[in-house]
């Protein structure tokens, strides 16, 4: 017959005086904390609610018969438990149930015991099973309830909570059968209606809980705040997956916010070194849709203040390989203040597979996003790279800088697409480390800060600017497959007031062993760019190119980048200053060259600003050896040119040119000038390009198409008939044999 935990556990466990015994005996029985032990699987009523016991009219107890007894005895907190014997984690140990559980309404315990099962020792011994049109368990305004060691399993809510202040639930299944096999229910666990201060899961030796197979949502916490998510594995089976429609969802209700959750934790630094999920660590994998949602939904805002740290999504149980979620990883949407890892290495998420690993393009203000470990960097495999990119934010519809996102030091491991994406109004995107994307870091935001990120071996760009007014400084872009840095303005919009690179050594932007340009600026527009100091080795195009792309049909002044500022000529150099021309009032920066290649800047010598005639000069800070080649460029009303190349004479070439000399003793290469060229024309009609140089007397070879260059004269003309884009370049050779190293670049367009 049914016990109750050995009685009843009385509210006077030490009587020290005869008046205190005398106030326990005189209690009522409703007031005493009872422990029920359920006895049978079968679902049936209590006989007489109230009575002592619950037994049914099999003169067993039943759960539903202990719930009731449980909401009768009001103001004292009871416990359910299971008879040994009667509940072992067999497949047969179900409670069925007819229709819905009472709801809880007083305070009570309910503990399903760890038995052995298919899934191991330390796992649920009983099931409960309920039904697809009501909750399995229900909670309402009570405050400290606690769930363990349960399967709930086939209803429409596992558990839900309304209203349930300081909720425990540990070492539960939801969704799996005791047999290991699904057994959804609509939603897992729902926290619903200030559902405040709940723990779902816990670190340590505290038991996780699986959410798994809901075809809605695996845990909804809806207006509910403060819950703490530890520890628990979403939309992973015992040997697999086993999807929710989303893992987790987060929203708030019109008149019950939900604030500060937080989901995962700190992990120790022992549990962050391995690989797999645990130290409070959730597994959030193989959703059908959304990993984490933050979005809120019809009528339900999202929530402010969450945190997710320290969590695997999207990685398998192992943690060395993937199990996708099928949207994304973390959808913030415009959820405020969220924050997703943390300033140290134990607060990273790990996130694998997906469409993108964090998006949040609905202008979430505060929004931090730092220290992640995303794509092949996420898995000991190196697997599970996103489909679309890393981390993408909109920043679009914020009006303070101080709300602007800060990504910060993440790791992000790509096959394709972009690194990081960031829209809208400011930002900060620093300390981060893009690998293997399409483009590495995308710029679609004005007045943000782009600094200290490394782009390695991005297929196309490493850093793509297409917005004004923003800084980029102090990163490393290696082995890119186009430009290492490339400012790009829209067919409709130039973009001007961009910083490539600072005043100082430390801001300076390092660009490696690029197949195209080291920093490339293309627009259809004047618009304006200013490229301070930076420098690199090794880039297979200019180091710095202003490339005029092609106008809008109809366009009658489409303008030329950095409104089509020239190089400043040299006139003068030695082994200890340089001297020349620019525009009056422009500032003139000096670089020293390793070598003779186009694509490399070695060190920053110096700058000067002309004066109103337009005459500069710089003193070297050390000399530079006879023959040692340094590059200029000019910047004026923030547009900066390309570079003028020469290098410092040989002693011999000095004296002859003090003596008269004679063209024998000329090694400067000329400068070749573009005078008109087309930028459409129609197909087999002549385009046609004018040119010249700054020495008289040279001669010019031209090219179409990257083919050799061959002697060619002023005006060239090409009959092209076949419909396309196309590169011309041209080179003057002067009479002392000196080839222009830089030859003029014009691309123009043959129209049908």
């Amino acid at each position: 017959m049914p016990v109750k935990g050995a009685g009843k556990l009385l509210g006077c466990r030490v009587l020290v005086a005869a008046a205190a015994l005398l106030a326990c005996l005189v209690l009522p029985a409703a007031a005493t904390a009872e422990t029920f032990f359920v006895t049978t699987t079968a679902d049936e009523a209590d006989s007489a609610v109230g009575s002592d016991g619950c037994l049914t009219a099999g003169g067993k107890c039943s759960l539903r018969a202990a719930l009731e007894e449980a909401n009768a005895s009001l103001g004292e907190f009871d416990e359910v438990n299971f008879e040994e014997g009667v509940f072992e984690g067999r497949a047969t140990d179900v409670i069925t149930l007819g229709s819905a559980l009472p709801t809880i309404v007083d305070p009570i315990r309910i503990f399903g015991r760890e038995c052995e099962t298919v899934a191991g020792p330390g796992e649920p011994c009983v099931e409960i099973r309920g039904l697809p049109t009501a909750p399995a368990l229900s909670v309402d305004g009570v405050e400290g309830t606690e769930f363990e060691s349960l399967a709930v399993t086939g209803a429409e809510v596992g558990l839900l909570a309304k209203g349930a202040t300081g909720m425990r639930v540990r070492g539960s299944w939801f969704g799996i059968a005791l047999d290991g096999s699904a057994a959804g229910n609509a939603t897992g666990i729902e926290l619903a209606d200030g559902s405040d201060g709940a723990r779902i899961g816990g670190e340590g030796p505290e038991p996780k809980n699986l959410l798994a197979n809901s075809a809605e949502t695996g845990l909804s916490i809806i207006g509910s705040s403060k819950t703490r998510v530890l520890g628990n594995d979403f939309g992973v089976a015992l040997d697999g997956a086993a999807p929710n429609g989303t893992n987790l969802a987060i929203a708030s209700e019109p008149d019950s916010p939900a604030l500060d959750n937080t989901v995962g934790t700190r992990v120790s630094p022992a549990a962050a070194a391995t690989p797999a999920c645990d130290g409070g660590c959730n597994l959030i994998s193989g959703s059908g849709t959304n990993g984490i949602d933050l979005t809120g939904s019809a009528g339900a805002g999202p929530p402010s203040g969450t945190t997710v740290a320290g969590n695997h999504i999207g990685l398998d149980r192992a943690g060395t390989g993937s199990l996708a979620n099928a949207g994304v990883g973390i959808l913030v949407g415009a959820a405020p203040r969220t924050v997703v890892g943390g300033p140290r290495p134990e607060d990273a998420n790990r996130i694998a597979g997906g469409t993108v690993a964090i998006s949040a393009t609905g202008s979430a203000p505060y929004l931090v996003v730092r220290s992640n470990l995303i794509g092949s960097a996420a898995t000991a495999s190196g697997s599970g790279s996103p489909l679309a990119g890393g981390i993408e934010v909109d920043s679009g519809g914020l009006t303070l800088a101080a709300e602007e996102a800060q990504i910060l030091d993440n790791e992000i491991g790509l096959d394709g697409g972009t690194g990081i994406a960031h829209a809208g109004l400011a930002g900060e995107i620093s300390g981060n480390h893009v690998g293997g994307a399409a483009t590495g870091i995308e710029l679609g935001s004005a007045e943000s800060l782009v600094e200290a990120n490394t782009v390695e071996a991005p297929e196309e760009v490493g850093i793509l600017v297409e917005n004004g007014f923003n800084s980029v400084f102090a990163n490393h872009v290696v082995d890119s497959g186009g430009a290492g840095i490339r400012v790009e303005g829209s067919g409709v919009f130039g973009v001007s007031g961009n910083l490539i690179g600072g005043g100082s050594g430390a801001s300076e932007n390092v660009i490696d062993g690029s197949d195209g340009d080291a920093i490339e600026v293309i627009n259809p527009k004047a618009s304006r760019t200013e490229v301070a100091r930076n420098r690199g080795s090794g880039n297979g195009g200019l180091f710095l190119d202003l490339v005029a792309s092609d106008p809008d049909p109809g366009d009658i002044d489409p303008g030329d980048p950095n409104g089509g500022i020239l190089p400043p000529p040299i006139a003068l150099v030695s082994e200890n200053s340089a001297a020349g021309f620019a525009e009056p009032g422009a500032t003139v920066r000096v670089f020293r060259k390793a070598g003779p290649e186009a694509g490399e800047i070695d060190a920053f010598l110096g700058q000067a600003s002309a004066d109103d005639a337009g005459n500069w000069s710089l003193g070297f800070p050390v000399p530079l050896p006879a023959g040692a080649a340094i590059a200029a460029t000019q910047t004026f009303e923030s547009g900066t040119s390309e570079l003028e190349i020469t290098a410092v004479p040989l002693a011999e070439d000095a004296q002859r040119g003090q003596g008269g000399g004679g063209a024998a003793s000329d090694r400067k290469p000329p400068r070749t000038r573009m005078l008109k060229q087309p930028r459409k024309v129609r197909a087999g009609r002549a385009a046609s390009f004018s040119f010249t140089a700054n020495e008289p007397g040279s001669s010019f070879q031209c090219s179409l198409d990257r083919a050799k260059f061959e002697p060619c004269a002023s005006p060239q003309r090409y009959r092209i008939r076949k419909p396309g884009k196309h590169l011309f370049r041209v080179r003057a050779i002067d009479a002392a044999g000196n080839v222009d190293r830089t030859p003029v670049r014009r691309r123009f367009e043959v129209i049908g």
